[in-house]
């Protein structure tokens, strides 16, 4: 379960995004560079403004059996919506850009759905939060996922 957590843990996001966003532009694609950077760095704000305005504190060992003792507010889960925007947005991008190749797609598309289905599970069995935190993680993250991907749409439209 430390593993599947591991993509928002510590340094790796910070060295994770720039450089799939510097893949994505090395590959011709500018706008999926910059809209990928809009949906997790947008998220990397908003997230602690929420865990701030809601103050929930963490699971204590006294209630649950937890990993790692950690000092920051626990709702919304940072982690899970972190890996709503970042493998979401991968997600979406395989799904409008890979079909003409249905079996590449599909492994695309189960490498990116995989994390996001299982981060929340890892995070409420490590003990760093609570299912209503993972909860909250997804919905904030499935809302600016939806912000970042209808402005990567716009950005895709030709311009008149």
């Amino acid at each position: 379960m430390r593993a599947v957590s591991i993509f928002a843990d510590s340094w790796v996001p910070y060295a994770l995004v720039p450089s799939t966003v510097l893949a994505l532009i090395a590959a011709g694609q500018r706008k999926e560079g910059a809209a990928l950077l809009l949906s997790a760095a947008g998220i990397g704000a908003l997230n602690p403004l929420a865990k701030l305005a809601i103050g929930r504190p963490r699971p204590t060992h006294q209630l649950v059996s937890v990993f790692k003792a950690l000092a920051s507010e626990s709702f919304p889960s940072g982690h899970a919506s972190f890996y709503v925007c970042y493998f979401g947005f991968l997600f979406y991008l395989a799904w409008t850009q890979m079909r003409s190749r249905p079996v590449l797609r599909r492994l695309a598309l189960m490498v990116s759905g995989t994390p996001i289905a299982l981060v929340g599970l890892s995070r409420v069995y490590l003990g760093e939060h609570w299912p209503s935190d993972v909860i909250g993680g997804y919905l904030l993250g499935g809302i600016w996922l939806g912000v970042s991907v209808r402005v990567y749409r716009r950005w895709k439209q030709p311009r008149q």
